[in-house]
């Protein structure tokens, strides 16, 4: 990545269960490098089965930063699951660009 894009990180889960899951920041990234800027829900599946939460970030500097992810559930503070990502920000692009990189995770935990 190069000072400027944007990386769109997507959790997706189905919504036809009792409990849905709440993914969270475990770990800020370094602000000089990886700055949040917004996160929230897309639920734009037609058939309403499921559901993505994302966080959207910024890069702002050069440098490596990680990000840390924890799933829990809105009755439960347990962790049942994590996502780490590591990012390397480099020297500014010749070009001005504001691009966009999306990852999405599939979340497929289980509750019994």
């Amino acid at each position: 990545m190069t000072p400027c894009e944007r990386l769109n990180v997507g959790f997706q889960f189905g919504t036809q269960g009792q409990i849905v899951p709440v993914w969270e920041l475990s770990k800020k990234p370094a602000g000089k490098v990886l700055k949040l800027v917004s996160q929230g829900y897309d639920d734009t599946d037609p058939t309403g089965e499921t559901a993505t939460q994302f966080f959207l970030f910024r890069a702002v500097g050069r440098g490596t930063a990680t990000v840390k992810f924890r799933e829990t559930t809105a009755s439960s503070p347990d962790v049942l699951d994590t996502f780490k990502l590591r990012v390397t920000v480099r020297r500014v692009a010749t070009v001005a660009t504001t691009t966009t990189t999306t990852a999405t995770v599939t979340a497929t935990t289980a509750l019994l």
